[in-house]
């Protein structure tokens, strides 16, 4: 949802992004997930949406891929944080 709402340059670039978001597995959102958005929330300073995000990252035991590093990094947490436009 939030990375759908930004405002693409061009329809290639949104269909590339649309095509990725595609081929990647949706986890819903579950007790564990909001548990874990909540801890987040109680201990660090972030919206919402990122903190939902950085939980099911965390969760998952996945990582986060991200073209905003420095939303994410103040938070205590042992997911990896990526750039996918420095990958």
């Amino acid at each position: 949802m939030e990375l759908l709402g930004y405002a693409f340059n061009s329809n290639l670039e949104e269909n590339y992004i649309s095509e990725l978001i595609d081929s990647l597995n949706v986890v819903p959102l579950n007790d564990a997930v909001v548990n874990m958005t909540i801890a987040i929330r109680k201990n660090n300073r972030i919206k919402l949406p990122d903190a939902i995000i950085y939980a099911t990252a965390q969760v998952m035991s996945g990582k986060l891929l991200t073209n905003n590093i420095a939303d994410f990094e103040k938070i205590n947490g042992n997911v990896e944080l990526f750039n996918p436009l420095n990958l």
